[in-house]
Parts: structure tokens; C-alpha cells; sequence
């Protein structure tokens, strides 16, 4: 995550986002990209709702 956190800032992003085999991690410049805001794993991002939110939450171009 700590590379994801150098990535994020030195770019400006609003939204670090880690994916791996487990799932993946989102992490919000608000707090300088330090406390995981959400998370899931593939099997999760199944359900609609679980989508729905993750959607919600990355905007409308996501």
C-alpha cells in the first residue's frame, strides 16, 4: 500500500486503488491515501448492491 500512497500523491488522484488475487483496497486523498475506506474481494463484487456503492463512491464515470 505504501507504494500505491507515493503513486497517489505524486499524481494528485482522488481515489488509490490496490487490486491483488485477495480483492482490492480504495484509500481517498482526504486523509492523504493512509485509511483504507473500502474494501472487497472479487466473490463481493458480485453482489449489485456491493457495486452499486463502490460505483457510488468512484463517481458516475467510473
Amino acid at each position: 500500500m505504501g507504494q500505491a500512497r507515493s503513486y497517489a500523491l505524486l499524481l494528485g488522484v482522488r481515489y488509490s486503488i490496490v487490486a491483488a488475487q485477495e480483492g482490492f483496497w480504495i484509500t481517498t486523498y482526504k486523509d492523504g491515501y493512509n485509511e483504507v475506506i473500502q474494501k472487497c474481494n472479487w466473490e463481493e463484487l458480485k453482489d449489485d448492491d456491493m457495486f452499486f456503492e463502490l460505483k457510488k463512491l468512484l463517481g458516475k464515470n467510473a
